[in-house]
């Protein structure tokens, strides 16, 4: 009874968790976004199935944030948005409403459920360590992919596409299977309430949701991770080849230049004889 009172209260508290996602891969993204006239938000209304989209995490409902502020509402999110998505790669956050799919409590904390796909190759840039059955992430070196994915120190690994039901007993699989593999899904239950640390300083980009990979400076202390666990100190999750495409996710064949698959709706709660001719709607394949 009281570790469910403590779980009602923390789920009153806290109503939303913070994602990021950096999207690589030419193509259609296979998701639909509406602005919301009167409150200037906007959300992911549809994600298609089978689409990148899906792949790479993004849910209905998630709110996209404006770059350069974690404000929802900046009229020109939509926008700006919509001319980014023609180019690769974008980095955009998202506000995810709480709910008992995709969030579950460990040592009493709400924790939130979050993929991140790396494409390119080269170091990943973090450290695993193992506190009792759990693998979590024991540092994050920066400026390397982990961290400019978003991968945070103490998130907690599980395997990719099980919805974070496998977490416990899988530090061998993790170090030996994952970390050749591009694309990399990596996937993490993270405590909801560090999730808004994770926005990025504002970017002076002409387009903000443009995003330019920094290049990756190899340490030298750093050595691919094998089968044999070391005696002491950290497992290190770096390594400087792929085995190939062996998920799909990331792979496309269509043009460049190809546009999103978006809509643009209206919210507003006036009659609808009043406020159909100010809805506004788009489309493109």
């Amino acid at each position: 009874m009281q570790n469910q009172a403590i779980a009602d209260e923390t789920t009153q508290a806290i109503t939303e968790s913070l994602h990021r996602f950096i999207i690589s891969g030419e193509g259609v993204i296979g998701l639909n976004i509406t602005l919301q006239t009167k409150t200037k938000t906007c959300l992911v209304s549809n994600v298609h199935p089978c689409s990148r989209a899906v792949g790479y995490g993004v849910q209905v409902n998630d709110e996209i944030l404006h770059p350069n502020s974690n404000a929802g509402n900046d009229p020109g999110t939509y926008d700006l948005f919509l001319e980014a998505v023609k180019r690769r790669p974008i980095l955009f956050h998202v506000r995810r409403p709480v709910t008992e799919v995709g969030t579950k409590f460990i040592s009493h904390t709400l924790h939130a459920l979050h993929r991140f796909v790396i494409t390119r190759t080269g170091s990943i840039g973090m450290t695993l360590g193992e506190k009792g059955n759990l693998t979590y992430v024991q540092s994050v070196i920066p400026n390397s992919s982990s961290d400019i994915h978003g991968i945070f120190k103490d998130d907690i690994v599980c395997k990719p596409f099980t919805n974070g039901a496998e977490t416990e007993n899988i530090f061998h699989w993790i170090c030996d299977n994952i970390h050749l593999r591009r694309p990399l899904v990596v996937e993490v239950w993270r405590p909801v309430s560090t999730a808004g640390g994770m926005m990025p300083p504002p970017r002076a980009n002409e387009n903000p949701f443009i995003f330019l990979l920094p290049q990756i400076v190899q340490r030298d202390e750093e050595v691919p991770a094998t089968s044999t666990r070391h005696a002491a100190g950290p497992r290190y999750m770096t390594t400087a080849t792929s085995r190939g495409r062996t998920m799909e996710i990331a792979k496309s064949n269509t043009p460049k230049e190809s546009a999103p698959v978006i809509l643009l709706v209206d919210d507003s709660d006036d009659d609808p004889e009043d406020s159909s001719d100010e809805e506004k709607k788009k489309d493109s394949e």
